[in-house]
Order: structure tokens, then sequence, then C-alpha cells
């Protein structure tokens, strides 16, 4: 028998965030809707009795649940599980600050990254982050993940316009020569 890479231990965690995604989608009947499988197979998808442990949600459905649960404004929990257990977080490609310059986003990553900073030592004072605690952090280091990802892409586009512009210019130069 081949050596599977994944443990007993990271299939059943992916049960458990198949039967969150469901759960946030309305249940085994209502994801029947919102995909090529009857609720029977859900269950099994989500089970982890004896005979069910082998049943694993095909990748389709995995992508038919998690654009729905993004379209409700939710998160695809089973894509954030198999991305935890690959070692990788889970992030929007989106860019949502497309409008400011690479110096206004690095200015709001300082504002924001010392107010997580601050909100970090005030948790860490009994050296235990509770759930409330993770409730605020977490949250907050996403959206500096994304500010960061927001910085990245303003460099490239600046970049990108300076090449064009350099371009121009040169063409300029040719067309007076």
């Amino acid at each position: 028998m081949p050596t599977r890479r994944t443990t007993e231990e990271q299939r059943h965690k992916l049960k458990a965030a198949v039967r969150r995604q469901i759960g946030l989608l309305g249940g085994v009947d209502a994801v029947e809707e919102l995909s090529r499988v009857r609720h029977q197979m859900h269950s099994n998808y989500a089970g982890i009795g004896e005979d069910q442990r082998d049943f694993h949600m095909p990748i389709d459905i995995v992508m038919d649940l998690s654009l729905e649960a993004i379209h409700a404004g939710g998160r695809p929990e089973i894509l954030d599980e198999l991305a935890d257990h690959c070692g990788f977080n889970l992030c929007r490609k989106k860019h949502l600050r497309t409008d400011a310059s690479p110096k206004e986003l690095t200015a709001d990553f300082l504002v924001h990254g010392s107010e997580l900073n601050r909100d970090m030592v005030l948790a860490m004072a009994d050296q235990v982050i509770s759930t409330e605690e993770h409730a605020l952090l977490r949250p907050q280091a996403v959206a500096l993940r994304q500010l960061v990802d927001d910085i990245i892409h303003a460099l490239d586009a600046g970049v990108q316009q300076s090449a064009a512009q350099e371009q121009s210019a040169q063409k300029i130069v040719e067309i007076k020569r």
C-alpha cells in the first residue's frame, strides 16, 4: 500500500472544514442545490464514521462551495484548511486599494502595523492569547497582510507606468531627430 502524505488527523480536520462549510451554507440539503451530488454524498464527505472515512469531496465541488461561500461574504473553509495543512495562508488576490500611491499605502501600513503591535503586546501581557483576543488580532493581521499585497501591487504598477513613460519619451526623442 502506498504511503500517503496526509495524516489521519489532517483528514479529520479536512472533514471538519467540510462540515463547517456545509453548515455555513445552510446544510446538506442546501448544498445539494449548489453542486452535482445528492445530499447523502455531502454527508459522506463530512462524516467521520468508519464507513465514511475514505469519502472526500471532489475538487470541483470544493470549488463550487468555496465560490458560493465567497459570494455570500464568507470564507472558503475547505480551501483555508487545505492551505493551512500545506503551510500557506489563504488570502484574497483582489487588491482593494488600487487608487492609492505606494507612499499612502506605506503610511497606512505603519499606522495599522503599530495598532496591531500595540494590541498584540496588550494581549500577550499574560503570555496567553484568549479566544476574544484572537478574534481581535487575526482580522488586523489579515488586513495588514492585504495592505502589504496592495503595496506590492502599487509598486509593480508604478514600475510598469515608469517604463511606459520612458518608452514614450524615447519615441518622442526619436521623432524629433
